[in-house]
This record gives structure tokens, sequence and C-alpha cells, in this order.
């Protein structure tokens, strides 16, 4: 089935050459048919003189495209029915013969599916108004009047069920559409987050396994082998903890300080844009390699506030706090 859209369906599926085509032939036989049947000549001239509107009516609906009719158009479409549907109730024509009557509601009828139900509506009650101001005038029987009028009702009935319908399904089918693109992005989300956290994990394991090897086959554990369990184990944290603070050259000021026994605490913000790298890092890996005691604090500063990153570094006697904006550039020192 193809895919349906409101683009695709505005028109009804009635600005297509074969609509055009359709209705044309059946414009054609009706013409025909009058002809064969006699009923074109006196005293029905007035029918002949209406027959071109149906024609110019059936050529206008069916102009070529996906959208609705312009008002212009639209009312070309509305003007030409009710005129073919006049010129058939003013011939003096038997009710079975009045053709161009029943071809006027057809167009009326159709304008509602094309797009254009004001335009169908007035239309098509215009037809209705003057069919039975004419079976009035002229004292048809109940019978007669309704055999000319539930037509062209019908039709405007038809018409609307169509219209409705057809949105109908574009609803349900663009909500479909819908559902499957939700679906196969949320598939693709969880792809890369898989792929991410395999990714993470094979990291993790590179720079742990060694240690881990290390502590499986035994190895004494002396100061610096515990220094280094240590400075791998809050690397680890830090992976997990601060994802925006893991450039190069920051990770590698933070383990530096860390085997000069400087206790490094690293807190990341869940609302941090990007990750923390550039001029930003170096500045922030220059502070660090600079303390050699004590302990440094390592913050991204949420969304919103003032700065980028702040490094907190305290030992027993003095302590100072130092803002950073996304630049490098230090902002404030207390």
């Amino acid at each position: 089935m193809a895919r349906l859209t409101p683009a695709s369906t505005g028109g009804g599926g009635l600005g297509t050459p074969a609509t055009r085509w359709a209705l044309t032939a059946a414009w054609a036989l009706g013409v025909l048919s009058d002809a064969v049947g006699g009923s074109v000549g006196v005293p029905y001239w007035n029918e002949l003189l209406a027959r071109p509107f149906g024609l110019i009516g059936a050529l206008v609906l069916t102009t070529r495209g996906d959208q609705a009719l312009r008002p212009g158009r639209a009312a070309i479409v509305a003007a030409s029915a009710v005129l073919s549907a006049t010129g058939a109730l003013m011939s003096g024509a038997p009710l079975t013969q009045t053709w161009s009557f029943y071809f006027g509601s057809y167009l009326t009828a159709l304008l509602i599916p094309r797009g254009n139900p004001r335009s169908g509506l007035v239309g098509g009650s215009l037809i209705v108004l003057l069919g039975g101001f004419w079976a009035h005038t002229h004292g048809v029987s109940v019978a007669l009047a309704f055999d000319l009028l539930a037509f062209p009702l019908l039709a405007l009935v038809i018409g609307a069920t169509w219209r409705w319908f057809l949105g109908r399904i574009v609803v349900r089918e663009l909500t479909h559409t819908r559902e499957v693109e939700r679906a196969a992005m949320a598939a693709e989300i969880a792809e890369a987050s898989i792929a991410a956290i395999h990714a993470e994990l094979a990291e993790i394991g590179a720079d742990v396994g060694e240690i881990l090897h290390a502590i499986g086959d035994g190895h004494w554990l002396d100061d610096e082998f515990a220094t280094e369990i240590s400075v791998v184990e809050a690397s680890v944290r830090d992976r997990i903890r601060s994802p925006h603070l893991r450039d190069a050259s920051l990770s590698a000021a933070i383990e530096r300080a860390r085997r000069r026994g400087v206790g490094v605490l690293v807190l990341g913000s869940s609302s941090h844009a990007s990750a923390i790298a550039g001029t930003l890092a170096t500045s922030v890996a220059e502070v660090i390699d600079g303390v050699d005691t004590g302990a440094i604090t390592v913050r991204a500063i949420p969304a919103g506030r003032r700065g980028a990153v702040s490094v907190l570094r305290a030992d027993d006697h003095t302590s100072e706090r130092l803002v950073f904006d996304a630049g490098g550039r230090l902002l404030s020192r207390h």
C-alpha cells in the first residue's frame, strides 16, 4: 500500500488524469444518451445550453494536483453545477430525462472529497433548493419530487462520508507511520547505548586489566602497588561519575596529582552540554599540577550558573576556590 500523507490525499484522488477521463466520459455518455433518446431538440434547448457548463465543471474539478482546489476554481465548479442543474429544470424535459440536473449534483458532491466542502455544500444545497422550488411550482407529486431530490441529497451525504473516511484513513496511517518511526528511533538509540556501554566497558577493562591480573597472580601489596590500585580505581570512578571531565591532559594531571599523594575529587554535572576540553582543560590541569599537598575538588558547574568549572584546593592551613569560564579564563579566585 502506498504511503498516505495529507499532501497525497488533500485532493481526494480527484486531481488525476484518470478521474478527468472518467468524468468526461460520463458527461459524453450522458449527452449521447440524450441524443439517442431525442431529448436535445426543441423544446429542450435550455438543457442543451446547460450541458457545456457540466463539462466545464468536470474539467475544473479534476484540475491536476494533490491539494484542494483554490477558492476561485471551486466556485467555478459549484456555479457550473448549479447552471447545469438549472438548465435541466428549465428545459421542460420529463424528470426521467433531466440528466444534467443529476450531473450537476455529482460535481457539487465531489467537491467535498476534493477538499472544498464549503463550495460543495453550498452548490449542492442550491441544487436541492432549485429542485424543490421547481417541483413545488410545477405541482408534481410527492413521489416524483422525492425521486428528483433524493439523488442530490444522497450525493452530498456520500461526498461527506467519502471525505470523513479518507480523513480517518490518513490519521490512522500517519499514526502508524509515527509509531513505526518512534520504534525505529528507540531501537537505534538502544543500539547506540549498548554500543557505547560496550565501548566504555572495553576501555575500563583495558585500564584495570593489568592491575586485576597482578592481583590475581598474587602481586605483593606494597605501598607502590597500593597507590597504583588507588589511582586506577579513582580513574574508573571519575569516568563513570564525571563523563564531561575526561580530557586527556586533564586526566593526566589528575593522575599525577594522585601519585603525589594529593586527594582529587572530580564531580560532573548532568546538565553540562559538552565535554570540558581545549583551553579550559589546560587551565584546570595547570592548577592541579601546581598543588603538591592537600586535596583538590574539580567540579563541572551546572548550566545556567556563572562559570564552567570550579577548582577548590585546600590543605591544613588554607583553601582557595577558582572559577573558570568555558574559554579557560579565570573569572574569580576566593
